[in-house]
């Protein structure tokens, strides 16, 4: 037996579809007004934006200087920088000026290489070739860039160490010293402590620890000599490798550095308007 639809029924759910609509469509406005206060007001109340995404097992730090440059540092292990640059960027913001790759490590570059489907990379730099379609800056100590006022300067590899192909990616791996007037914040890639011992190092707020905490790295030296405020420790949950070791904890626990973990603290944001930094975790939705 066919029924049939009254006019007013009709008009009844159309009614209804349509204001369902209205409601979704009000909400979502409100949510993305929410957001974009929030970015706002972020970038306003402090000059830098720094980064530490959760990503898993590897790294990946988003700098955003004061005026809106986007230094992505590493890229983690798979398309999870996606969605977390998706998180913090704003939907039409489809740039990055400059990607930096600490070493050739999938941990570190998997994720780059994914960028090329959602975003324009308008630099890459890195410690050796990539073969990145838009072709690589190779960096080296003493090479330097500035963005509004936010000095990257390169403190690792020496020449020698980047002429030297019998030592590992590690050991070459790309350390960063980024200065925003008094803010200093040092990125040290998967650095070994062999490395970390042949120079002297600068006082930072914060250290991004090595090789994920690893044992390997992070010598009490090295701890004593950056003299860090903040330790930030990008790993995975659960990973296979006990990152990060316990000695290494041990050791920033001596040199009296607090310590956020991306496995136990998620995303982690550093706010600084050129003193002294607020660095606290805040994780993403995605």
């Amino acid at each position: 037996m066919k029924v049939r639809t009254s006019r007013g029924q009709q008009k009844k759910r159309l009614h209804h579809h349509t204001f369902f609509q209205q409601i979704v469509f009000f909400c979502a406005m409100i949510l993305l007004g929410g957001w974009l206060f929030w970015n706002g007001a972020s970038l306003s109340e402090a000059s830098l934006q720094v980064w530490f995404f959760d990503v898993g097992q590897g790294d990946a730090v988003l700098i955003k200087t004061p005026h809106g440059h986007q230094v992505l540092v590493d890229g983690g292990p798979d398309q999870t920088i996606l969605s977390k640059l998706g998180s913090v960027l704003l939907p039409w913001d489809r740039t990055i000026d400059v990607v930096i790759a600490t070493h050739n490590d999938a941990d570190h570059v998997t994720g780059l290489r994914t960028l090329a489907h959602a975003y324009a990379v308008e630099q890459v730099m890195a410690a050796e070739d990539m073969d990145w379609e838009v072709g690589e800056t190779l960096l080296q100590q003493g090479d330097r860039f500035v963005f509004d006022e936010v000095v990257f300067e390169v403190l690792w590899p020496t020449q020698e160490a980047f002429d030297d192909r019998s030592i590992s990616d590690n050991e070459q791996s790309l350390v960063l010293l980024v200065t925003y007037e008094e803010t200093t914040i040092l990125l040290t890639g998967d650095l070994e402590s062999a490395q970390e011992a042949q120079q002297e190092w600068p006082d930072v707020d914060v250290l991004k620890v090595a090789h994920h905490g690893s044992a390997s790295s992070s010598s009490l030296d090295f701890l004593f000599d950056v003299r860090a405020e903040t330790a930030v420790i990008s790993c995975g949950k659960g990973n296979p490798y006990g990152h990060p070791h316990p000695v290494v904890l041990d050791r920033l626990e001596q040199a009296e550095t607090r310590v956020l973990r991306t496995d136990q603290d998620g995303d982690v944001l550093l706010l600084a308007d050129g003193g002294e930094p607020e660095v606290f975790f805040s994780p993403l939705p995605f």
